[in-house]
């Protein structure tokens, strides 16, 4: 079989800072690798109504979510239940207590 000539392409579709920081890990993996990012989403940040009575805490699902989350100027809770270590190392920075299920969905839920 023959040799590319070129190196490979990874396409990126993540958005921009999760796809920088997957292409640094990709090349000290793999060495040499074309990198292609074309994210498909853009993150747009909104302000929800909040819900009238008091809550205890929030759910966040991702690095994204816990800035969405630092940018809401209503009063929410310090505490924040969240996916993965990485989103409650966002949500810490955001000041957040975090309680992180470490990748596990059903752990989250419980």
């Amino acid at each position: 079989m023959a040799r590319q000539s070129q190196a490979p392409i990874l396409l990126l579709t993540r958005p921009q800072p999760q796809s920088d920081r997957f292409a640094a890990e990709a090349l000290a993996a793999l060495g040499a690798l074309r990198i292609a990012h074309s994210p498909l989403l853009a993150p747009e940040f909104l302000v929800p109504p909040l819900p009238e009575r008091p809550f205890r805490a929030v759910i966040l699902s991702s690095e994204t979510a816990a800035e969405a989350a630092r940018r809401i100027s209503a009063p929410l809770p310090r505490l924040a239940y969240v996916v993965g270590d990485r989103t409650a190392a966002a949500a810490q920075a955001a000041g957040f207590e975090a309680i992180s299920a470490q990748g596990d969905a059903e752990a989250l839920i419980a």
